[in-house]
């Protein structure tokens, strides 16, 4: 019965808050993951701009100079990493499988791609981890948000399309070089007959240099995909 399931899910977070109680992943306060103040702090970004070089547009693509060396269309960004908590926020929600956190991440989203979709007949691809990482974790945060994103806009999600075929390193912790080492062949198209001509929304939590976005976008293109956007919480 829900009533019954709704009891045992009250009594069971009641005692986990009490074994582990939350704190604010900004100030530490107890009672929260990210309390009301911090939330303020976050900053989310409102001007368009190239995800490479930064100069302001009017859709987040990549500008004429910077769009030769990308598959992407464009990256649209949801908040400002590097100002406020949102990169701990993230952190903490990736790493440590704090899922509540997607209450704040979800408006965060919504509000940014309200009326800035890209046009044409779109799907939802969430970017794939690893077999064995996706194990260790418990889930894929990018597979999460994109459900969100999917459900707010009534738009298709395919999780089986896409599949990461390589162990990689975190692209955060190496340096530009080695990163296109790293990424280079993760990706492989499983079924081509749901994406060919489609504009794929392609979803993850950050985008640091958006090789990992690239990457599989060029593995996406080459199966038939007419256009690739990237979407993502923040930009490292």
């Amino acid at each position: 019965m829900l009533w019954a399931k709704t009891l045992i899910k009250n009594y069971f977070n009641y005692f986990l808050d009490l074994i582990f109680p939350k704190e604010c992943v900004g100030c530490g306060d107890e009672g929260f993951w990210l309390c009301p103040k911090c939330k303020e702090e976050v900053i989310a970004i409102k001007r368009p701009y190239c995800p490479n070089c930064k100069t302001l547009n009017h859709d987040s693509r990549f500008c004429r100079n910077c769009r030769k060396n990308y598959k992407l269309s464009g990256i649209i960004i949801a908040g400002h990493y590097k100002f406020g908590p949102l990169r701990e926020a993230i952190h903490t929600y990736k790493y440590d499988g704090i899922l509540e956190l997607e209450d704040f991440f979800r408006p965060l989203l919504i509000n940014r791609l309200k009326n800035n979709l890209p046009q044409g007949k779109k799907i939802i691809i969430p970017i794939p981890l690893y077999y064995k990482k996706q194990r260790e974790r418990g889930f894929n945060q990018a597979e999460r948000l994109a459900k969100i994103i999917a459900q707010e806009f009534k738009l298709p999600l395919e999780t089986k399309v896409l599949k990461r075929i390589k162990e990689t390193e975190a692209q955060m912790s190496l340096k530009k070089k080695k990163r296109k080492e790293n990424i280079a062949g993760a990706f492989k198209v499983i079924t081509k007959n749901k994406i060919k001509n489609k504009t794929v929304l392609l979803i993850d939590d950050v985008a640091t240099t958006g090789l990992t976005l690239n990457e599989a976008a060029k593995t996406l293109k080459k199966a038939g995909v007419k256009k690739v956007w990237g979407i993502v919480i923040a930009q490292g």
